[in-house]
């Protein structure tokens, strides 16, 4: 599969510069050349866009975004936003993106302000297609290996099983497991995802079913959450989706519990007060 990776890329590059109808071409010219010489059945690419919130990671860039580009996948691009770091991130970003010729694919927002994570994703999310697969990654984290996105489109592709947002398990960057939490019928029906419910990474979704929740539902005191923004986003959209939710447990995601300027090392107590507000808020409705 790999050794047909540059090919696709290539494909993919040369569509961007000629109309749709050529576009849809290249893809079945690339797909045709893998059914032939791979081993699996050929599933259709679904739309993915990965989101990665970033500020003061030179020292994790490389690594974020090796995993992000070495995926062995064709049908996906890249949103990276940097908060407006003061260390050497931004030259570090353009100078992977050139040596991975990534650039066609690949969408740099530079801050001239700080904003947080919360309203970047926001703004972001709110920028794609209502189709797109949302996968977020913070910038000092990385994916676990290069089938990640694979993996993803094999779970969104099940007709037989709708999906709508996922969440899962994860390693830290020490090597110790971090939490597994498959949600229960039981809370699904309740609607009882505020409860003792905790959700983690590696968080996709649809950017339609994003896009339903409400902005004041993302804000404290008039602002986006500084802390606990991802509990914010991930309480509506999985009561929004119900039983179209699903737990993942392979281990996708690598956590990094070695940056000193994460939320929780800086100031836990406000955070426990940002969790306990989203926890308190109000229920959204089942969409089905």
């Amino acid at each position: 599969m790999k050794k047909f990776y540059k090919l696709n890329r290539l494909w993919l590059e040369f569509n961007t510069l000629t109309t749709g109808y050529f576009m849809k071409l290249g893809f079945y010219f690339c797909f045709a050349l893998l059914g032939l010489f791979g081993n699996e059945v050929l599933l259709e690419e679904k739309r993915i866009v990965i989101v990665v919130p970033s500020y003061k990671n030179e020292k994790w860039v490389k690594q974020n975004l090796s995993s992000i580009f070495n995926q062995d996948y064709v049908n996906y691009r890249v949103i990276y936003i940097d908060d407006y770091s003061p260390d050497n991130t931004v030259p570090l970003i353009k100078s992977l993106v050139n040596e991975w010729n990534f650039a066609v694919n690949f969408t740099l927002i530079e801050n001239k302000e700080r904003k947080g994570a919360m309203r970047n994703l926001y703004e972001a999310i709110h920028s794609c297609d209502d189709e797109e697969i949302v996968v977020t990654v913070d910038g000092d984290d990385w994916l676990a290996h290069d089938q990640v996105l694979n993996h993803l489109n094999k779970v969104y592709s099940n007709k037989d099983r709708p999906v709508w947002i996922t969440h899962g398990s994860y390693r830290d960057s020490k090597g110790n497991p971090g939490m597994q939490n498959q949600i229960t019928d039981s809370i699904i029906e309740r609607n009882a995802f505020r409860g003792k419910c905790r959700v983690s990474h590696l968080r996709t979704f649809y950017a339609w079913l994003f896009k339903k929740i409400l902005i004041q539902d993302l804000m404290y005191e008039g602002k986006f959450f500084e802390m606990g923004w991802d509990l914010a986003m991930m309480f509506p959209m999985l009561e929004m989706a119900g039983h179209r939710q699903l737990y993942i447990p392979e281990v996708l995601y690598i956590y990094n519990v070695q940056n000193p300027i994460s939320d929780f090392v800086k100031n836990p107590d406000y955070q426990m007060k940002l969790d306990r507000y989203i926890h308190k808020k109000r229920k959204y409705c089942p969409l089905l």
